[in-house]
């Protein structure tokens, strides 16, 4: 029994059945999630700084009121000035939007 070569059949060419890399977008959502930490970061950063200063404030005026100087009194003026106020405005600016 002789084979033809009408008889063979022709193999068709390897096709490439592999998937389709999927396009990766983690890139995109790790950019988002660290763009929301850096946020709350901020926000965080200066109310605690706030914090901090009402308590220097209040451990100060304290001091004023226990020394009972007038030199006290403008101790406490000067840091809540300095310190307190503008942190108190950020803040405030913060929550408007402004």
């Amino acid at each position: 029994m002789s084979v033809k070569l009408a008889d063979v059949r022709q193999v068709p060419d390897v096709v490439d059945t592999s998937p389709e890399p999927v396009k990766d977008n983690r890139d995109a959502e790790y950019g988002a999630i660290l763009a929301g930490f850096n946020v709350a970061a901020r926000i965080l950063a200066v109310r605690f700084f706030l914090f901090l200063s009402l308590v220097g404030s209040f451990v100060l005026s304290v001091i004023a009121t226990t020394n009972q100087s007038i030199l006290s009194v403008w101790v406490v003026g000067v840091f809540a000035a300095v310190t307190t106020l503008p942190l108190a405005v950020l803040e405030m600016r913060g929550r408007r939007g402004g």
